[in-house]
């Protein structure tokens, strides 16, 4: 017999889900969106705000290069690791909570927590050990002692592989169970405490950054991990570990995390090509794409979470003209949001980024520096968020290849047009190189999916009675 924690869990994630699919989609779909949009707001606007005291603090110095340099490799680590586990563990806890219950999915929360947490620490300790490999590459502009700083650097920003990874898999966890609101604000703890050492703590000097990341870090994890074990969830021993079911996690996040090790290789080449230019280039670079990173956060990640269990439901009913609709007609909504909204931020690019990042930190140059970089780096936006909602189509597709061949092609371009570019534009033109980059993105998962769905339907339309029961 289940205890009564687990059976008010059991029947919370059920009844979670069952209204999810009633009622129109559209009006689902967009109060789901609003809903994480406005935890996602709530949490980059305090990056954002960070990011001014950052600049308060450090302007576009050589500390601050080296510690961007530094964050490159775990943060590329932590992407790929994160996104894919969290895409390849929620669709699978939520069948096994399902159809075994919640003890088996208390196994597998507790099995992926032992295998990550080994693996992720002998990626730290590679990390750290193949560090004088790699880092005079991708700092390859740098003088010897700025090197060395990033290195020092580079040591204290290492274990956030697997914090970040904990975070994710407790919040993939709450998600599961429907508790967005928690896992979705929790990262504003973070943020909260890098702004009071930066305030506080002068004696550090950039050291405070990775020490702010930590910290924060460490109280996300505990207050999630308090988070769910108020919803009755309990560890179970190592012994009770369900293999079978670790083994469908990898097998699902193994294409995901090459896809993102083509993106994030595109991202290093992009950093090692800016790191060669003058000095202050790679914090130009970063306070742009901080500037970028709101609307992108907002439109690109709220949409693509909210879509997607919609669009896993319409496939498995094989409703595929409903969802070809419901496609069609949120491509419309986002090049109707999308491209006023960036036609506006290029033409104020140099009021924005004053807004706010100046201030009394960044002089007159840095701005037209960083307000340039903007404005060719914002055009991304139309097409990177129709490419999260063409990719979570393909993915409930179950065309995961395809999605993996879009992102070797472009990486291909990113790289080729970030080098060709930069000969004649500096940063601006690796910020171009990257819009095209999405541009190109953006028509191929257009054209694959929609192939998907021509084929799909008339797969249909030959056999009507051939459809799985949801």
């Amino acid at each position: 017999m289940k205890p009564k924690a687990h059976i008010k869990s059991s029947k919370r994630l059920s009844e979670y889900w069952q209204p999810l699919f009633t009622g129109s989609y559209r009006n689902r779909i967009l109060g789901a969106t609003a809903t994480i949009g406005t935890a996602i707001v709530l949490v980059k606007v305090a990056a954002t705000l960070k990011e001014a005291v950052v600049a308060w603090r450090f302007g576009t110095s050589d500390e601050l290069d080296a510690f961007y340099v530094a964050l490159l490799v775990p943060f590329s680590i932590i992407n790929i690791v994160n996104g894919s586990l969290q895409t390849a563990f929620i669709p699978i806890y939520i069948r096994v909570h399902e159809q075994e219950g919640i003890e088996f999915a208390e196994a597998l929360f507790s099995g992926l927590f032992w295998f990550a947490g080994v693996l992720l620490l002998f990626v730290i300790v590679l990390l750290i050990s193949l560090a004088p490999l790699y880092l005079p590459y991708l700092a390859a502009g740098f003088i010897y002692e700025k090197v060395d700083l990033t290195f020092r650097l580079l040591c204290l920003t290492a274990p956030l592989v697997l914090l970040s990874s904990l975070v994710a898999l407790w919040s993939a966890t709450l998600n599961a169970q429907g508790n967005f609101a928690l896992a979705s604000t929790t990262p504003i703890v973070t943020t909260l405490v890098t702004v009071l050492l930066l305030v506080t703590t002068r004696s550090a000097g950039v050291f405070v950054l990775p020490i702010g990341l930590l910290a924060g870090t460490s109280l996300e994890i505990l207050l999630l991990h308090t988070g769910l074990r108020k919803t009755g969830f309990r560890f179970r021993s190592f012994s009770n570990l369900p293999i079978n079911h670790l083994k469908r996690v990898w097998r699902e996040f193994c294409p995901l995390a090459l896809g993102s090790l083509l993106l994030s290789t595109s991202l290093l080449i992009q950093l090692a090509l800016i790191a060669r230019l003058s000095s202050g280039s790679v914090s130009a670079w970063n306070y742009a794409n901080k500037l970028v990173a709101l609307p992108i956060g907002l439109m690109g990640t709220a949409l693509g979470t909210a879509t997607i269990p919609f669009f896993s439901r319409m496939v498995a009913k094989q409703d595929f003209k409903q969802l070809r609709a419901a496609i069609t007609h949120y491509l419309k909504i986002i090049l109707l949001l999308t491209v006023p909204l960036t036609a506006g931020l290029i033409f104020f690019s140099v009021d924005v980024t004053r807004l706010v990042f100046q201030r009394g930190a960044l002089v007159g140059a840095d701005v037209e520096q960083v307000s340039s970089i903007f404005s060719f780096l914002v055009m991304q936006v139309p097409f990177y968020v129709a490419g999260v909602l063409l990719a979570r189509l393909l993915h409930s597709l179950n065309a995961n290849r395809l999605v993996l061949a879009v992102s070797a092609v472009s990486l291909v371009v990113n790289a080729s047009l970030s080098y060709l570019l930069m000969q004649r534009m500096e940063a601006q033109g690796v910020a171009l190189a990257t819009s095209l980059m999405y541009l190109t993105s953006f028509l191929l998962l257009g054209a694959f999916a929609y192939g998907k769905l021509r084929h799909k339907q008339a797969a249909e339309s030959a056999f009507p009675n051939s459809g799985i029961k949801s």
